[in-house]
């Protein structure tokens, strides 16, 4: 999500999903909604690295490919594995 209009629609029309009023006024209230927008998925995937059991994350950016990047080097979750030049 690279807004808070963006979070608001995934809630409304993805079965399933559930994002917190919380974050979408944190969304809201930023600059640049994108940016902190990464900010937010950086401190989940730190915390779903303490869950113990959970073995991996599932990224999707419909057209920010590059977004993802950014959250992987951010979050530290490859610092150990060299990464695919292609992602450079």
């Amino acid at each position: 999500m690279a807004s808070a209009r963006a979070a608001r629609w995934i809630r409304t029309n993805i079965p399933g999903i559930h994002i917190p009023d919380h974050i979408i006024h944190r969304l809201e209230k930023a600059d640049e909604q994108e940016a902190e927008a990464v900010n937010i998925c950086v401190e989940l995937v730190q915390k779903f690295r303490e869950i113990e059991g959970v073995s991996g994350i599932h990224f999707m950016a419909r057209s920010r490919a590059h977004i993802i990047f950014s959250i992987i080097k951010r979050s530290e979750i490859l610092h150990k594995r060299q990464i695919n030049s292609f992602y450079k």
